[in-house]
Formats: structure tokens, C-alpha cells, sequence
């Protein structure tokens, strides 16, 4: 099926701006001349232990010629430190015993074994570990929505759940259980000053990001010797598994629809749209870009001559990734940075958030309400459609599971 995405609907009229003929992007022409990304080499490690799930001694850092293959000691020239790596209860354990010798390595290991099951005795509560927690997470995830989520769920668990402030040794499994449930129905408390406070009924992502703020405290109480490594605290609190499933608003998209809505994303008649929304909305569905890394695109980052878009800022991808472009997204590209004459350095794009105007456009078109990340899902879609493999639709969408995310479309 090939659609003409730039034909006006029945009974469209007063266009106002009529872009270059689209159509749904061969991505798989994108990559004929153009070789694979180079794939890093993994970091060699010799464990004491050579199963992976017990606990185990390793020595990290580049191997030196001079060292015996399996890292024995009496080593001329040591290569790095013995580290200790251990998973108990969910909780994975990696710190230096800050010596090369191997035979000092193994008495601390031994003694550590030993002192793991050792409690340290504080009056403190998962409330106070909060500042700690999110310090980690803020080193590690820069995003503002991903930081405006994980305030909400935190906020959540200290509002609604007396057991954060319940000192460590009197926390149980029932008492963590029984107000984890009352999160599924709606609530109500009285405030300090007289009124009542309620919540609706929580339910789907929204408790499951929850349920990860409570277990990543619990582990890290359990890190800092707060709580012992055999607890039981999280045994019958249940969640539903995140609902990462493509939503029905694209599974159900047909594509004189899909047609639909982007023709008014162009003529949307608006005085106060901004004129890079549709190229805005372009990229999401052409490249399958997060917003946040649509929104940082600088003009060295579209290589006309390769045909690969470099996406700079990604999740979970500190070092960025890149997708193909397609034969009309170059075109697109290239006419957008020649007429508002991007220099190399700055963004190719002055605007980030066009939810509102492809709201409007869905409703113009008679469709149900969409957001931009739903045409993330959308790329994916059009390239299964033409018989891409899982694993390759998964690296031009930044995951790096090998595709186990991108079946769930």
C-alpha cells in the first residue's frame, strides 16, 4: 500500500502550506550502501569462581601481556584490583578490597562473607533514605520528565504509606502489604490543618513505578546493612508488569487516517503554530525518536552523505545512537536547515513540545487522541510492516535488548 500522505481530505478546504510528496519510508533502502555501526569490544574479566551466580572474586581492567591467563597471583605486572561480585535477593553487590594480591584478596573476601548477614543498628526509616536515592538516580538519568515521574512516585509511597516512616526493625511484610493495597482503592486522610486530603484508585504503570521506588529503597537499605539480606518485605507485594504494549490509538491507525492527521499537522491555520512543528512531527514517525532526542539534534548530526541521523540524547545510551533516514526524510532535512539557515552547533529544531498541535489534528481528523511518543510506536509498525528484522528495529529505536521490548509492538 502506498498512500499519497499529502492529498487533502474529503471536504478540506483553505490549505495553506503544501510540503514535498511523502510516503511511508522504506528503511530498509537506507541501509544498503551504508555499513553497521562498529559494536564494542566487552571488557575481559577473570573470576574466582567461574559461575556467575555465586559469589565470586574478579580482577577488573585491561589484561596485561605479562599476566597469566587466569589471573593467578605471582603476576610481574598486576592489572587491576580484586573486586567482589555477589547478587543476594535481588540486591547485586560490586566493591574493590582495595589490594592486587590475590591471597589478601581472599582472606577479605572470606571475611566479608562472613560479616554480610551483620545488621547495623540505626532508628532510621526508608523516608530517610529518599535523598540518597534520588541523588543516585539524578547522576544517572538527566531527563526532566524522567525526574517529574520519579518525584510523583516517590511522593506517593511518603504521602500515602505510614510504613516509610517506620524505623527498620519494626517493618513487616503485612503491614507494607496492607497499605500497598489500600493504593488500589481510593483513600482519604485528614491534614494538619483541618481538611481532608483523597487519592483516586492507582492502578497500572502508576503503581508499578511505585513498587520500583519501594523495592530500590529496600535494596538499598539492605546494601547499608539496615535490613537483613533474607527479608521477606516484598514477598506478597504484588504489581502488574509494566504495559509497555503498542497502545490501540496506532495498532488500530489505518493509513488514510494516519493521512488525515498529518495533513492538518501542515495546515492547521493557526497563527500561534509554531512552523517547525511539522517537521517536528516528521521525525517522530520517520526517524522513531524519543522527544528528548528529536528536541537535541544539532545540524552535524544529520549526515547527508551517510544517510544516518545521530541521536546525541537517548535513554540509557550515554554515548547516543544513530538510525537511517529515509530518501524523503534527507530531503525534509536538508530544505529545513537551508531555510532557516542552521549552523553546525546549533539545534536544527526551536520548538519540543507539539502534543497540543497533534491533539488538534487527530481531533480535526476524527481520531482519537494521540501523544508524540505514540508515533515512536508508529515507526516501529511501518518497519515491521516491511519484514525488518526484531533485532534491527530494536537498535534504530536506542534499545539494546535485542528486540525483547520491540516484539511487545
Amino acid at each position: 500500500m502506498n498512500p499519497n500522505l499529502l492529498e487533502a481530505p474529503a471536504g478540506a478546504q483553505g490549505s495553506t502550506e503544501a510540503p514535498a510528496t511523502i510516503t511511508i519510508p522504506h528503511a530498509v533502502d537506507s541501509l544498503v550502501s551504508t555499513p553497521p555501526p562498529t559494536l564494542k569490544v566487552k571488557r575481559v574479566h577473570y573470576p574466582f569462581v567461574l559461575h556467575k551466580k555465586t559469589p565470586y572474586l574478579a580482577r577488573r581492567g585491561k589484561p596485561n601481556s605479562r599476566c597469566k591467563a587466569d589471573g593467578t597471583p605471582g603476576d610481574p605486572v598486576p592489572f587491576g584490583s580484586w573486586y567482589v561480585y555477589k547478587t543476594i535477593g535481588g540486591v547485586f553487590y560490586r566493591f574493590s578490597l582495595e589490594t592486587e594480591v590475590y591471597d589478601e584478596a581472599k582472606q577479605k573476601y572470606d571475611k566479608w562473607l562472613a560479616n554480610l548477614n551483620t545488621i547495623v543498628p540505626t532508628e532510621g526509616s526508608l523516608s530517610s533514605l529518599v535523598p540518597d536515592f534520588l541523588q543516585r538516580r539524578q547522576n544517572v538519568r538527566k531527563g526532566k520528565a524522567s525526574k517529574e515521574a520519579l518525584d510523583d512516585a516517590v511522593n506517593r509511597l511518603l504521602e500515602w504509606c505510614a510504613f516509610m516512616k517506620v524505623p527498620y526493625k519494626e517493618l513487616n511484610n503485612a503491614m507494607i502489604l496492607a497499605e500497598w493495597n489500600a493504593l488500589s482503592q481510593p483513600g482519604s486522610r485528614p491534614l494538619p490543618n483541618g481538611k481532608v486530603t483523597s487519592h483516586v484508585a492507582y492502578k497500572g504503570n502508576t503503581l508499578v513505578s511505585s513498587h520500583w521506588v519501594l523495592r530500590r529503597l529496600i535494596n538499598l537499605a539492605v546494601r547499608k546493612r539496615f535490613i537483613p539480606i533474607d527479608h521477606d518485605l516484598l514477598a506478597d507485594v504484588l504489581v502488574e508488569e509494566r504495559d509497555n504494549h503498542c497502545p490501540r490509538c496506532v495498532v488500530d491507525l489505518t493509513h488514510e487516517m494516519f493521512q488525515k492527521i498529518r495533513w492538518h499537522m501542515y495546515n492547521d491555520g493557526s497563527s500561534r503554530r509554531h512552523p517547525h512543528t511539522p517537521i517536528v512531527f516528521d521525525l517522530y514517525w520517520m526517524s522513531g525518536g524519543r522527544v528528548s532526542s528529536v528536541a537535541n539534534i544539532l545540524t552535524e548530526d544529520v549526515n547527508f552523505e551517510t544517510g544516518w541521523l545521530f541521536f546525541r540524547v537517548a535513554k540509557y545510551r550515554p554515548n547516543g545512537y544513530r538510525v537511517p533516514m529515509s530518501y524523503d526524510l534527507r530531503l525534509l532535512l536538508k530544505e529545513h536547515i537551508a531555510r532557516y539557515d542552521k549552523k553546525p552547533g546549533q539545534k536544527i529544531l526551536d520548538i519540543t513540545d507539539i502534543n497540543r498541535s497533534i491533539a488538534a489534528a487527530c481531533k480535526a481528523a476524527g481520531w482519537v487522541h494521540m501523544h508524540a511518543h505514540d508515533f515512536r510506536h508508529l515507526f516501529a509498525v511501518h518497519a515491521m510492516e516491511r519484514n525488518v528484522s526484531i533485532p534491527k528495529i530494536a537498535l534504530w529505536l536506542g534499545h539494546q535488548d535485542g528486540g525483547v521490548l520491540a516484539l511487545q509492538v
